[in-house]
């Protein structure tokens, strides 16, 4: 799964990605130090492919570059 997702948001963002190992059965998709997506920590909870090419798409749509950017750092939706 992981490849595939990787190989998808080059394709359409020009994004390289890393993988990095996790535990606790957390899953999370970051971006600019930017947490997109995370199933927080519970286990089997997985997005598919397009739901985290979804989220990508509306935070680079955002404007926003980075962390420091935010609103409000650390809350959000």
């Amino acid at each position: 799964m992981a490849s595939r997702m990787a190989a998808e948001i080059r394709s359409k963002f020009g994004i390289t990605t890393e993988l990095k190992e996790g535990h606790g059965g957390i899953f999370e998709v970051t971006v600019d130090d930017l947490v997109i997506y995370t199933n927080g920590g519970q286990c089997g909870c997985l997005p598919d492919n397009e739901e985290v090419l979804q989220r990508i798409g509306n935070y680079k749509a955002s404007g926003v570059i980075g962390y420091e950017d935010l609103p409000s750092k650390g809350g959000g939706t």
